[in-house]
């Protein structure tokens, strides 16, 4: 989680690659004890290696920006959500746990009493955010990437239910010991910043995104196929998920603009497979896909 984005940051300077965007997280912050949670927060009420990593990799971006004039933004995603996300490994989201009970018919498990929140962002969103970042005359910024709305467990269980057409009730359960220490029972970001420099504001509702998921799912349990089998080549993929999620800055615009830019993307559950040069833009690996922790 550190040593990658390390060897990256080197070939970045050894290329000459002109920017970078970074796929950081909200986990920087730990419990954090103001809200709407600004990027200014400090760092120190996280207890979580990952988080701890990924203050660590922030450190050394903005390090190699003076040392070398590699110049970079980074993104702090709160609860991502889409298709795509894991489906199998360890740290599966709970969005996933809870369909499967439901389509099981079973109720959906909830620990403790369901009032922990979130601040979710759909993966469309994310996406766009993520090109903004390139294409905008903005370097060596930390932005946090949310909807900016509280959700709780509850809720989100219930809005779950509600796409899936189920009339289940969640079940609530003692949280376990191993997770008290390291949960957080509160989230939600200020998203001011990246909508004053970047021009960005999450636009997928909450129910509209959940819809999407629950399709997406649907269609994995037809087909029994691996996850990511309906995948298009890559670069037809990132041509037409360009152009729907920024028309006007689109990987063609900034090929024409003949722009070296590289996407640094984090081992998480929604991340996108890794990316390799392509034509002096980042484009997407068909191999090495990872499933990690977020």
């Amino acid at each position: 989680m550190a040593r990658a984005p390390l060897n990256m940051i080197d070939l970045c300077v050894k290329y000459k690659i002109k920017k970078l965007v970074a796929a950081s997280s909200a986990s920087v912050y730990g419990q954090a004890e103001d809200f709407p949670t600004t990027e200014k927060h400090h760092p120190y009420n996280n207890r979580t290696f990952y988080g701890a990593c990924k203050t660590f990799n922030e450190l050394m971006y903005r390090s190699y920006k003076d040392m070398y004039g590699l110049d970079y933004n980074t993104f702090r995603y709160f609860n991502v959500f889409g298709p795509r996300m894991d489906t199998e490994g360890k740290y599966t989201e709970v969005l996933i746990r809870w369909y499967y009970l439901i389509k099981e018919g079973k109720r959906p498990k909830i620990f403790g009493e369901g009032d922990q929140t979130m601040d979710f962002v759909y993966i469309d969103d994310i996406a766009r955010a993520t090109i903004l970042g390139l294409t905008q005359d903005v370097s060596g910024e930390d932005f946090n990437v949310a909807r900016g709305e509280e959700v709780s467990l509850k809720e989100l269980c219930n809005a779950l239910l509600k796409a899936m057409d189920s009339d289940l009730e969640p079940e609530f359960v003692p949280l376990p010991e191993e997770r008290q220490k390291v949960e957080v029972g509160r989230r939600l970001a200020s998203t001011e910043k990246a909508e004053k420099l970047l021009g960005f504001k999450a636009e997928v509702e909450l129910e509209d995104g959940l819809r999407r998921l629950v399709a997406w799912l649907d269609g994995l349990e037809e087909n029994s196929n691996d996850a990511h089998s309906k995948a298009v080549p890559c670069e037809e993929e990132a041509k037409a998920a360009s152009e729907a999620i920024c028309p006007a800055g689109s990987l063609r615009d900034l090929a024409s603009r003949n722009l070296k830019t590289i996407l640094l993307p984090t081992p998480g559950r929604s991340t996108p497979a890794r990316f390799k040069l392509h034509h002096g833009l980042a484009s997407r690996s068909a191999r090495g896909r990872r499933r990690s922790r977020r």
